[in-house]
């Protein structure tokens, strides 16, 4: 989550999430609210004791069978994350699932009007034809197609206290996604939600340990033989995770970058 108004600091909360259900993907953040709430005291430090007035927030990795998950758990969470830390204060909610695991592909009828690979060019919205009519939902690609066709991100509004236009809330979306650190371009997936998969993904690579040396690093034998690796017990996870978050400033480096 940004942690100032400039919107490129960005903080980061780890945690541990055991799947209850032995098989059955458990996409659902069962502990929104502690790291909202963190979150929002990071902000506070950071901005003369304040709040913000709104959020915008990006959610990668729902599926549609539990977007109704999703609003009576994670949304429910997030509100009253913002009541424990600030009483009474009113913040406007976006909440805006996003992702690729689709297979709409757009090209365009004139090719004076696609880019060099043939693709339509970076920024291209259609929030109509191919989209629900009665939700609010858009594709864009924010991004240049290097190879092959580009696939757009799909993104669907499931709550909106900002009460955003169309046009607005694309434009928004759009120059987020020109503000990604490892790019000097536009990426097709907004920083906050591309950041959040690589963090999960550095996260999960720490908690599976090296079942011969015991160590955290993952990697081969001077042999050349891969060793197994095993995932640690929970207590060490968890500890492991108490200690990426430790310290208030190291919340706010990006070192899984």
């Amino acid at each position: 989550a940004t942690a100032d108004a400039s919107r490129v600091i960005y903080g980061h909360e780890v945690r541990l999430q055991r799947n209850p259900g032995r098989g059955q993907s458990q996409e659902i953040i069962l502990s929104m609210k502690d790291m909202v709430k963190t979150h929002l005291q990071r902000w506070a430090r950071r901005n003369a004791n304040t709040l913000p007035t709104s959020i915008i927030m990006f959610r990668d990795g729902v599926s549609e069978g539990q977007f109704a998950a999703a609003k009576q758990v994670e949304i429910k969470a997030i509100r009253d994350a913002i009541q424990e830390v600030k009483p009474g204060h009113k913040l406007k909610l976006t909440y805006i699932v996003c992702g690729k695991r689709h297979h709409v592909r757009f090209s365009a009828e004139d090719s004076s009007k696609t880019d060099r690979t043939g693709n339509v060019p970076a920024g291209t919205v259609v929030d109509t034809g191919v989209t629900n009519p009665v939700a609010f939902e858009f594709f864009l690609q924010a991004h240049a197609g290097l190879i092959g066709t580009a696939k757009p991100t799909r993104y669907i509004v499931l709550e909106d206290d900002n009460k955003f236009s169309s046009d607005s809330l694309q434009t928004v979306v759009n120059a987020l996604c020109y503000s990604y650190a490892r790019a000097t371009r536009s990426v097709s997936l907004p920083p906050p939600a591309y950041y959040s998969d690589i963090l999960a993904e550095k996260a999960r690579a720490l908690l599976w340990a090296d079942a011969d040396t015991r160590s955290l690093v993952t990697g081969s034998s001077a042999s050349g033989e891969t060793r197994p690796y095993e995932p640690l017990d929970e207590s060490k996870a968890r500890e492991l995770m108490t200690k990426i978050d430790k310290r208030p400033d190291f919340s706010l480096a990006q070192w899984y970058m």
